[in-house]
């Protein structure tokens, strides 16, 4: 994750909040990545964060066209998250 982000604009931070309430955005780096953490009792699932990813990306693109991407921040590893893209046959990104 890139260190060097600036603040989410409030209008994002509530799209994020109203749809996906485990979820905040913690900021939006120079590619305009979006970067958001997730908690909450689904954090620490690899299909839940992989699917939920998705879900908002696809979101958030839509509605802010200026967010070029969209990338969680889990509470598991990144191994692990690695190994449940290779069994649900989704390549890494």
């Amino acid at each position: 994750m890139n260190t060097d982000m600036r603040p989410v604009p409030d209008e994002i931070q509530a799209f994020i909040r109203n749809s996906h309430n485990d979820m905040i955005a913690v900021g939006i780096d120079g590619e305009n990545t979006l970067h958001v953490d997730v908690y909450g009792e689904c954090s620490s699932c690899p299909y839940n964060c992989l699917s939920a990813e998705g879900e908002l990306a696809q979101s958030i693109i839509k509605e802010f066209p200026e967010i070029k991407r969209v990338s969680l921040i889990p509470a598991i590893s990144e191994e692990t998250i690695d190994f449940a893209k290779k069994l649900l046959g989704i390549s890494k990104s």
